[in-house]
């Protein structure tokens, strides 16, 4: 389980997590990375299911988030 300065830290900083992950999805392709990766964005939506709202934050908009989930 997340501490409570791991759940402070997401909530201020989301949407930068948001595009780190979505940009190592992008630039890697070792299987047992983009795993890990995976892996740890379901264990931050896990700890807090509103942080899915972060995937639709404004300042990602002009960016396509989700293509690097689709392959």
């Amino acid at each position: 389980m997340p501490t409570d300065h791991a759940e402070l830290t997401t909530e201020q900083d989301g949407p930068a997590y948001v595009r780190v992950f979505v940009n190592i999805l992008r630039d890697i392709f070792k299987e047992e990375t983009v795993e890990y990766v995976l892996a740890l964005i379901d264990e931050m939506l896990t700890a807090n299911p509103k942080g899915a709202r972060l995937f639709h934050d404004e300042s990602l908009a002009s960016e396509d988030i989700f293509e690097p989930f689709l392959r």
